[in-house]
Formats: C-alpha cells, sequence, structure tokens
C-alpha cells in the first residue's frame, strides 16, 4: 500500500516537472519568434512571471528626476546671481543735513518746513 502510494505521489511529481519543463521551452521558442519578427524587444519580457519588464519605466523616472534636478540647480543659481546682482539699497532713516553749533539739522527737519511753508 505505501509503495502504491509512493509511486503515485512520485509520478505526479515528475509529470508536473516534465510539464513545467515543456511550458517554459514553448514560452522562449515563442519569445525568440517574436523578438525575430520584431514584436518584442530583448530584456522586457520576463517567461518566468509572463509580463512585462519596467525598464523602460524607470529609464523614463531616471530622466525626468534628472531633468527635475538640473532645474532645481538652474533656479538655484539664477537666484543667487539674481541676489548678488541686484543694486543694494541704502535705507536711511533720518541724514544730517547741516550742524549748527552742537545742534544737527536733519533732512527730515527741512522737508516738514518745506511742506509746512507751501501750504
Amino acid at each position: 500500500m505505501p509503495y502504491e502510494y509512493a509511486r503515485g505521489k512520485i509520478s505526479g511529481i515528475l509529470l508536473n516537472a516534465e510539464m513545467s519543463k515543456y511550458r517554459n521551452s514553448l514560452i522562449n521558442a515563442l519569445l525568440r519568434k517574436e523578438m525575430e519578427n520584431g514584436t518584442l524587444r530583448a530584456g522586457l519580457y520576463d517567461p518566468v512571471s509572463g509580463r512585462m519588464r519596467d525598464n523602460e519605466n524607470k529609464e523614463k523616472k531616471n530622466r525626468q528626476e534628472v531633468k527635475i534636478k538640473k532645474l532645481t540647480i538652474s533656479l538655484a543659481a539664477l537666484t543667487a546671481f539674481c541676489a548678488l546682482a541686484a543694486p543694494i539699497k541704502k535705507n536711511v532713516v533720518d541724514e544730517v543735513a547741516w550742524i549748527v553749533g552742537d545742534e544737527p539739522i536733519f533732512r527730515s527737519e527741512i522737508e516738514e518746513q518745506y511742506m509746512q511753508a507751501r501750504f
């Protein structure tokens, strides 16, 4: 009885192995045929999983990342250049126009007096 049971299991395992071997050889033959016809490009089809590989998507993503990095560096350089090239404004709160004795006369005071005299 155990011999009969083991014999059935072993023949089933061997049959599955032969079917798998045949399936893989058939897939590889079809793959070669499609590559020769130009339908498929080498390296993009995975015969084991039966799906296309993501090499093209990864290449596109890498190219996009490089473009983004170049753009970021360019914008940073442009910003730095503009910041350095911009004229520097001197912010003067008030400017001394004259000194009479020890008392300074500020420009804002002169402008105030002028505006009052005008109106």
